[in-house]
């Protein structure tokens, strides 16, 4: 019995190819929209982190300087608000609180020109003059960050601050002008100045000790 082997036609393997061409440009484009959207997405969900306890409440009411003022979220995502009272924070961002601030205080007040800002909980480390916790704003900079611990010691790596976060390091090369907001800084990061190496800080009496050890064995072989 003879075996009959059927060939595709040629028309038939070229639409074949041409199907097989097209899925393979389509799809990566299709992946690649997909992972933009998603970090989109995350990038957005940063930078509007939420609130969370020691963060600070600071309200400003024009012309109503006895509701003006900063207000701590207790560790019970609690903070007590003028005219308002006890407020729930818990999965509050900075965005939503503020829309819900403005939208109870319109309750009491007629036309309120109201600003909320939540200030984050950071520390600021390493060669700066006062180390310590400090209460931020996302419009402030690196540099006012470390100004509020009183600036670089004389030992600090010039230019160099580092971002901390839970133990690991976000970013080993932060600017000094970038805005905080910028680097999504959350209640709990750390701000660290790293200090210049010990050759770095010790390089003036090292050359001084080489230099008079050097006169010393020139001088002992030259009698």
């Amino acid at each position: 019995m003879t075996t009959t082997l059927i060939r595709p036609s040629l028309p038939l393997m070229l639409v074949a190819l041409m199907l097989a061409a097209v899925s393979l440009v389509v799809a990566p484009h299709g992946l690649l929209a997909q992972s933009q959207a998603q970090t989109q997405a995350a990038q957005a969900a940063v930078a509007d982190p939420p609130v969370l306890p020691g963060d600070v409440v600071s309200l400003e009411i024009w012309r109503e300087e006895e509701l003006t003022g900063e207000f701590l979220v207790d560790q019970h995502f609690l903070v007590t608000l003028p005219l308002i009272g006890e407020i729930d924070v818990r999965g509050e961002t900075e965005l939503s609180l503020r829309e819900r601030v403005r939208s109870l205080m319109q309750v009491e007040l007629r036309n309120p020109s109201i600003q909320v800002f939540v200030l984050k909980r950071v520390r600021v480390l390493g060669a700066v003059i006062e180390p310590g916790i400090f209460h931020v704003g996302a419009t402030m900079s690196v540099a006012d960050a470390l100004a509020s611990a009183g600036g670089r010691t004389p030992t600090a790596q010039p230019g160099q601050v580092r971002l901390r976060r839970d133990g690991e390091l976000v970013d080993v090369d932060v600017f000094e002008d970038a805005r905080l907001s910028d680097l999504a800084v959350q209640t709990g990061d750390e701000l660290l100045v790293p200090e210049k190496r010990w050759l770095e800080r010790n390089l003036g009496p090292v050359v001084t000790g080489l230099t008079a050890t050097v006169g010393l064995i020139f001088a002992i072989l030259s009698r």
